[in-house]
């Protein structure tokens, strides 16, 4: 019994310490994708532009 109290803070912690890292990788995954849609939309814009020119 006094194991598992002993145990249930360290889970608690490590639990925490993990989720943070899964959002936080989340989060810089996130900035990453939502960087490279603009990128990708001005390149796709740009190039209808061009294309919009043409005779």
């Amino acid at each position: 019994m006094l194991q598992i109290l002993y145990l249930q803070p360290i889970c608690r912690r490590y639990l925490q310490r993990s989720n943070y890292l899964s959002t936080s990788a989340l989060h810089a995954f996130g900035c990453r994708w939502q960087m490279f849609s603009c990128f990708f939309n001005f390149i796709e814009e740009d190039y209808a532009l061009k294309l919009g020119s043409q005779p």
